[in-house]
């Protein structure tokens, strides 16, 4: 499926741009809640042509679905860190705080309320597909084992790391094919680190 396979949808109430949406009934859209599963981004088009304001009840938007990766401006609901895991905020927006699944990762630093920053957003069908996201547990190790909670012989993965250091890639291994555990071989692993673990499809 194309990432622009939504092409217009209803919106349900006034949207503004660069927010994240969920459908709320057929063919319509509203702004996503916090912690809710974003269906997509209203980046401020309307079929009547007008790009970056607010679209009003009832008018037909476009909507650029979550079934690839790929980078977007989204609205922040604070101050975010550049390279920081994203989670949904309420009314579309998004925070470093964590609430439901993480949707990406800010590409900019959020000054507060209301800033505008790119953000890689993740997937959520037809890419890669979170399977974890939680802080590592127990005490600093070299390695942590986390149970991803799914069968899949020889699975593709992306580990990110979050750390007071920021965001780092960190080797993996599975622990056998099909295993439902990796474990993180890591030199720098802290009890308070968070990790998000997505499945490669």
């Amino acid at each position: 499926m194309s990432i622009h396979d939504i092409p217009t949808a209803v919106a349900g109430a006034a949207i503004p741009p660069n927010t994240l949406v969920r459908f709320t009934a057929a063919n319509t859209v509203g702004l996503n809640p916090a912690g809710g599963e974003a269906d997509g981004v209203f980046e401020g088009v309307s079929l009547s042509g007008v790009s970056g304001a607010t679209a009003a009840a009832d008018s037909r938007v476009a909507v650029t679905s979550r079934n690839a990766p790929g980078r977007f401006k989204l609205t922040a609901a604070g101050a975010i860190p550049v390279n920081t895991l994203v989670y949904p905020a309420a009314n579309g927006q998004v925070s470093a705080t964590r609430a439901g699944k993480a949707v990406g990762i800010a590409r900019q630093s959020a000054s507060g309320a209301g800033s505008v920053i790119d953000v890689d957003l993740f997937a959520r069908a037809g890419g890669p597909r979170v399977l974890f996201d939680g802080a590592a547990t127990g005490a600093a190790s070299n390695a942590v084992t986390i149970d991803i909670g799914v069968d899949v012989p020889r699975p593709r993965l992306r580990v990110t790391v979050r750390s007071n250091a920021g965001l780092s890639r960190e080797p993996i291994t599975v622990t056998k094919p099909g295993a439902t555990t990796v474990t993180l071989a890591s030199s720098t692993l802290a009890a308070t680190d968070e990790v998000l673990i997505e499945l490669i499809e």
